[in-house]
């Protein structure tokens, strides 16, 4: 699971496509997969052909935001074997069938996540989604099928009630968020007493910029990151114009996150009545924990 070739990234390269970069690029080898064969029946769950329309339209918009490899990354987002199976056997034998009943999903994309999570045995399964047009692909993809909740979220408040969710799993988003700290707190609103959080995010003090692979500046205080990104970009305006628009899109769209953060955000929202069961780095510069709230 390495880090994504920079010439991948669009030259309107934002927030939405330094994430969907993301997704595409870091998944699990496929001939790892060994889906459980008493959940595969539920994959008569999807229609073919609205599958097929999916794929199309999902194909129309990575070309529409000038990306290369389209085909592949298309694959990468909307197949079953590219992306989410190795995250949900590592979290399963931490779940009993209570905490499975219902889940949330952040950053759901067009909805294989969840696919994959109903392929292990969680109930109602919901996605949130920033990107409207990945929104409405999920949307199309499980229309009629009360089993899978995909939503349009642009903002870090939540529209559901608290201690909604048995498991939360975040990968990867919570670096794409404004403020990470409410982030984490509005995420553990919505999880229920006795709930698992699965978090997973690029490590800050890693010497590469996972994102886009480019030498890091996430280790300096926030201040000195901006100062240091902002000299990058002006240095590289003109000899190299796309490593000015990468240096900006981390600058604007990603914010830094470490383990210690994490400890000290889950000390001031609920002291201790959450705690980090388990840590560790699925890929050179991530880092992967769960959390378990206190009944």
């Amino acid at each position: 699971m390495g880090t994504r070739d920079t010439r991948h990234i669009p030259s309107d390269s934002n927030l939405r496509s330094v994430r969907l970069l993301y997704i595409a690029d870091h998944g699990p080898d496929p001939s790892t997969f060994d889906y459980p064969r008493a959940s595969m029946a539920r994959l008569d769950e999807l229609d073919a052909e609205n599958e097929a329309r999916c794929r199309a339209r999902l194909l129309g918009y990575l070309t529409k935001l000038g990306w290369t490899n389209v085909e592949q990354s298309v694959e990468d987002l909307i197949s079953l074997s590219a992306g989410f199976e190795e995250r949900f056997s590592w979290l399963d034998r931490f779940l009993s069938p209570e905490a499975k009943t219902h889940l949330l999903v952040s950053g759901s994309a067009v909805g294989s996540e969840l696919i994959v999570a109903r392929l292990h045995g969680f109930g109602e399964v919901h996605g949130t989604e920033v990107d409207p047009e990945l929104f409405s692909i999920a949307e199309t993809r499980f229309s009629g099928n009360p089993s899978f909740n995909p939503l349009f979220c642009s903002g870090i408040k939540l529209p559901y009630p608290a201690s909604t969710f048995g498991c939360v799993v975040s990968g990867h988003v919570i670096e794409h968020s404004r403020a990470p700290f409410r982030y984490l707190a509005e995420h553990l609103r919505v999880l229920k007493p006795g709930g698992w959080f699965f978090l997973e995010f690029p490590h800050r003090y890693h010497p590469t910029e996972l994102h886009t692979s480019t030498p890091s500046v996430e280790w300096l205080p926030w201040p000195f990151r901006d100062i240091a990104l902002r000299f990058r970009a002006l240095r590289w305006r003109r000899r190299d114009p796309q490593r000015a628009r990468m240096a900006d899109a981390v600058r604007i769209d990603l914010r830094p996150v470490s383990l210690w953060q994490i400890r000290v955000y889950l000390w001031v929202l609920l002291r201790k009545r959450a705690r980090i069961v388990e840590v560790m780095c699925p890929s050179p510069g991530s880092i992967r924990l769960v959390i378990a709230r206190s009944a």
